[in-house]
Formats: structure tokens, sequence, C-alpha cells
């Protein structure tokens, strides 16, 4: 493992997924720790370290798979609450 390598990504998006609708992501970012970044944007970010997104949460696990698990839940959540998932490929 590699200090701020993504160990986990998922994008979901509201209405259509292009500039200008909502993008929300969900990351998990070994630093220091397992951080996990959950942000809001209406573009993609490609460093979630890096979001200037004014909504991002962070939060701070000991071990990986804990991270991992909450960002299913968050991911899990989205998708009830409405989001789309989004997949860059058609």
């Amino acid at each position: 493992m590699m200090f701020g390598e993504i160990h986990y990504q998922r994008v979901v998006y509201q209405h259509a997924p292009q500039p200008g609708h909502r993008y929300r992501q969900i990351a998990v970012v070994e630093r220091n720790q397992f951080e996990l970044y959950v942000y809001e944007g209406d573009v993609l970010s490609v460093e979630p370290w890096c979001s200037g997104s004014d909504t991002a949460d962070v939060r701070a696990y000991p071990t990986l798979q804990a991270a991992r698990e909450e960002a299913e839940r968050e991911y899990a959540q989205s998708l009830r609450d409405g989001w789309q998932p989004y997949s860059p490929i058609p």
C-alpha cells in the first residue's frame, strides 16, 4: 500500500451525469490512517483530498476494513436516497 492510495471509490449522481448536475463521491484514501471522504459537487474530482468542496465530510479509521465497510454503508444509503450509480463507461 502507498501513502495517498485510493482503496475504494464510488460516484453517484442526481439527474444526468454531465457538468452542472450533482455528483457525490465516496472514497477511502490511505494517508497517516485510512480516511473516508464523502463530498458533493458539480464536477468530478480526481483526488478526493483535493475536492475543493465545502460539503466534504472526512472521517478517520484505524483499519482499511473499517473504512471500506463505512464507505459501503454510505454508498448504499446514497442509492436509497435516490442517487444513481455513475460509471464513465456507457
